[in-house]
C-alpha cells in the first residue's frame, strides 16, 4: 500500500475491504463509526466550524496516530492537485507527537550518558590547546640575549660568516663526509681537522650565505688533526679574529659555531662554559691529543673542525672531539687550542707540512703527593729515555722532574709535549728539572719528530 504526503486528510474508499475493517484491526467494532450518528449532518472535524457534510458522503478516518497515509484515502474529499492544510487536530497531534520525539530522544541521551559516566572508569583529560601568535616587534630581551653578560647574538652575528660547511666528494663525485672550517686568512685559507677530509677527492665548501666553492687541500697533520684548504673567491672573505688560551679560565663563556650534519640555512650557534683545560685524549687510532679545551657547549656530528669562541667572539680552539656513548653524546666536547692550530696552520701554508719539536722522552704527570711534598705546582715526571734523542745527549734521566722549557713552566706531561712540538726543529732549547730534590737546568737541540 502507497501512503499518501504528511499532513493530507484521508478519504476513504468504501469499495476497499480495508476501509470497513480499519476498526478490526484494533479491537473496535466493524460498524463505521458515524452509523450510530443520528443527524442527518455531520461535522468531519471537532473545531466548531460549519463545514457540515451529508451523512452519505464518505467521511475521513477518525483521528488516529499515523503521519503517512495513502493516496485513495483522500478520493472523494481532495481534487487532483489540491494540497489541503492540516486540520486543527492532526496539526495539536504532529505539535504533541514532535514534542514527545524530541523529549525522548533528550531523554534517551541524558540516560546513556549517565551510565556511560556510572560504568567508564574514572580517567583524567587532558586537553592540550594550540595557541597561535604573530610576533609583531622583535623584543628586547631576545635582541640583548647573554651569557654572564655576554652579547651571543652580536658575537653569532660577527663569526658565523667566518664558519664554513665542508663537503668531502668521493671517487664518483658524491658526498662521502662533511665537517665544518673555520676562515683565518681573508686570501681563502680555511682551518679544519684533518678526519674530515682524510681520502677525500674533491672538496667543496659552502659559506654562510650558501654559495658554494670548490676547495683544494693544502695540508693535514694527523698528528694534532688539524688540516688546511684553500678557496678561490672573487672577494677577500671574513677571517675570524683570533683569541688565546693562556689567560682561559674554567667556567669562562664559550660558544660553539659549526655545521652540524649539512644543515642548510647557515651554521649552528651553541652556547657553555669552559670545562676544563689541558685535557689529553687517546683516539682509536692509537694517536693522542694533548692540552685540549672542554666544554658543554653541544657539539654535534658535521661540527668538527668548527669554532669555539670565548666572550669576545675570538677564537680559542678548533672543535675536534665529541665524548660519543651507545645513548649518544654525552655533552662533553673537545678543542684543539687555537695556538696549537694556528702554528700547525701556518706551517702547513707555508711548508705544506709540519715539522714538530722532538725531544726524545715518555712520562707522565707528577703525582699530587709527591709535588706537594717537593713544593711543586706540577711537573712532568720522566719514566723514558730515547737512546740517541736531544734528551739523552742533554743528560736527562728517568726519575727526572721537568718542570719548565725556556723558562715557561711545566704543569703535566701534556704541556710538555705540547711545548716541544711547537719548537722548531735544530733550535736549541733549556730544560729545567728536578732531580734528588735539585733543580737542575740544561740545553739541548731540538730535532724534527722521526716518521
Amino acid at each position: 500500500m502507497e501512503r499518501n504526503e504528511p499532513g493530507e486528510p484521508s478519504s476513504p474508499d468504501p469499495d476497499d475491504e480495508k476501509f470497513w475493517t480499519y476498526g478490526t484491526q484494533f479491537g473496535a467494532p466493524a460498524t463505521p463509526w458515524w452509523a450510530s450518528l443520528s443527524e442527518d449532518r455531520v461535522d468531519d472535524e471537532l473545531d466548531g466550524d460549519d463545514d457540515w457534510l451529508a451523512a452519505t458522503a464518505p467521511l475521513p478516518l477518525p483521528p488516529e496516530d499515523r503521519l503517512w497515509r495513502h493516496p485513495s484515502e483522500l478520493r472523494g474529499l481532495v481534487g487532483a492537485g489540491q494540497n489541503p492544510a492540516p486540520t486543527t487536530a492532526e496539526a495539536s497531534l504532529r505539535r504533541g507527537l514532535l514534542v514527545t520525539t524530541v523529549a525522548a530522544a533528550l531523554t534517551g541521551a541524558i540516560l546513556a550518558g549517565a551510565a556511560v559516566w556510572i560504568i567508564a572508569p574514572a580517567r583524567q583529560v587532558v586537553t592540550e590547546r594550540v595557541i597561535e601568535r604573530q610576533l609583531v616587534e622583535r623584543p628586547t630581551s631576545i635582541v640583548n640575549a647573554s651569557l654572564n653578560g655576554i652579547d651571543v647574538v652580536a658575537i653569532a652575528d660577527t663569526v658565523k660568516p667566518s664558519i664554513v660547511r665542508l663537503e668531502v666528494l668521493g671517487a664518483i663525485g658524491a658526498v662521502v663526509g662533511s665537517g665544518s672550517g673555520v676562515i683565518f686568512r681573508d686570501d681563502g685559507h680555511v682551518m679544519t681537522n684533518a678526519h674530515v677530509i682524510e681520502g677525500a677527492r674533491a672538496i667543496e665548501i659552502v659559506l654562510s650565505d650558501g654559495q658554494r666553492l670548490a676547495a683544494e687541500q693544502i695540508g693535514a697533520d694527523a698528528l694534532t688533526d688539524v688540516a688546511v684548504i684553500k678557496v678561490e673567491a672573487d672577494r677577500a672573505l671574513p677571517a675570524i679574529l683570533l683569541g688565546s688560551t693562556t689567560s682561559l679560565r674554567v667556567g669562562e663563556p664559550a660558544i660553539a659555531i659549526g655545521s652540524p650534519l649539512r644543515l642548510a640555512g647557515g651554521p649552528t650557534v651553541t652556547v657553555g662554559v669552559v670545562s676544563a683545560i689541558g685535557r689529553t685524549l687517546d683516539l682509536p687510532n692509537g694517536g693522542r691529543l694533548f692540552d685540549l679545551v672542554q666544554t658543554d657547549a653541544p657539539i654535534s656530528p658535521g661540527s668538527s673542525g668548527g669554532a669555539l669562541v670565548d666572550g669576545n667572539g675570538a677564537l680559542i680552539g678548533l672543535t675536534t672531539v665529541i665524548a660519543v656513548s651507545d645513548v649518544g653524546a654525552e655533552g662533553l666536547g673537545f678543542a684543539t687550542p687555537i695556538e696549537i692550530a694556528h702554528d700547525v696552520a701556518t706551517n702547513l701554508v707555508m711548508h705544506g707540512r709540519v715539522d714538530h719539536g722532538f725531544l726524545g722522552v715518555g712520562g707522565d704527570d707528577l703525582g699530587r703527593d709527591l709535588a706537594l711534598s717537593l713544593g711543586l705546582e706540577g711537573g712532568a715526571t720522566i719514566t723514558a729515555v730515547g737512546d740517541h734523542t736531544p734528551a739523552a745527549s742533554a743528560g736527562i734521566a728517568p726519575g727526572d722532574i721537568i718542570v719548565a722549557v725556556d723558562g715557561i713552566p711545566v704543569l703535566t706531561m701534556g704541556e710538555l709535549v705540547v711545548r716541544i712540538r711547537r719548537l722548531d726543529p735544530g733550535d736549541t732549547s733549556k730544560i729545567t728539572l728536578v732531580r734528588d730534590g735539585e733543580q737542575i737546568t740544561m740545553s739541548t737541540k731540538i730535532v724534527s719528530r722521526p716518521g
